[in-house]
This record gives structure tokens, sequence and C-alpha cells, in this order.
């Protein structure tokens, strides 16, 4: 069984290339943060855009409920593989929204990350792994 797999980088790196090639998931399997429902990206094999989920979805929403959503969306989509843009680097926004925002993205996609596989940044289309678990027997994937 595959487990969850968490690509990240800055806006047009080719995250979602990397993720089909790196998966071979099809462009199908993937639905799209932007528009799609809370309980579509429960049973998705992918999720493209998934920082628009969370602006859509989940900005504004305290601590504990992010990580509940986030807890969830591990236990029912253990192996989802998850593709967002970073939104937290760079000049810190002077609109609360935004802050709520980008700090609504950070917490999940760090509940997440502490639990996935793997997790990889992409920038220029070329990916680094940053996190790389061993399997049950010690190996790493």
């Amino acid at each position: 069984m595959r487990e969850m797999y968490i690509i990240t980088g800055g806006a047009f790196q080719g995250k979602w290339s990397y993720a089909q090639k790196q998966t071979g998931l099809p462009a199908a399997a993937f639905t799209d943060g932007e528009t799609a429902g809370y309980e579509e990206i429960f049973h998705a094999e992918g999720i493209v855009n998934f920082h628009l989920y969370v602006r859509r979805c989940l900005t504004g929403q305290n601590e504990e409920e992010l990580e509940a959503f986030a807890q969830r969306l591990y236990e029912e989509n253990p192996s989802l593989v998850l593709v967002t843009d970073e939104v937290g680097s760079g000049i810190v926004p002077m609109d609360p929204e935004e802050r709520a925002y980008r700090e609504a993205v950070g917490r999940v996609c760090t509940f997440l990350a502490r639990r996935a596989q793997r997790v990889d940044r992409v920038v220029c289309g070329i990916g680094m792994v940053l996190q790389r678990k061993p399997d049950p027997d010690g190996r790493s994937q």
C-alpha cells in the first residue's frame, strides 16, 4: 500500500508533472483543490492545488479545527498524493485574511508532513527529497 506523499514548492515550478512522474498517476487521478468538495478530498488518489482548497474551506479555523481536519484526512486517505504551493515564504502580508490563509496552509501541511511517508520540494521541475521514512523492514523507499 502506498502511503501519503506530499510535493510542495513555489507556484509554477512543475509540481504536478513531477507528481505524475513519481507516482505513475495520470492527471485524471488528481482532484483540483480549487474546486473540490469537502468529502471529495477524503477519497481522491491525488489532490493538486491543495493550498487553494485550504483558502476556500479552512482559512479562519482555529488550530484545533485545522489539526482535526488534517487528522481526519490522514486517517481516511493515508495513501493520498498531495500537491501544494509553498505560501509561507517571503514578506508577511498586511492583510489579516492573507496571513490567516498562510497560517492555515502551514499548519495543515506541517501536520501531514510529519506523518507522510515522503515529502519532496520541487524547484524548476527538479525534485529534492526532504523526508523519506524507511519501510517497516528498515529500508528506505
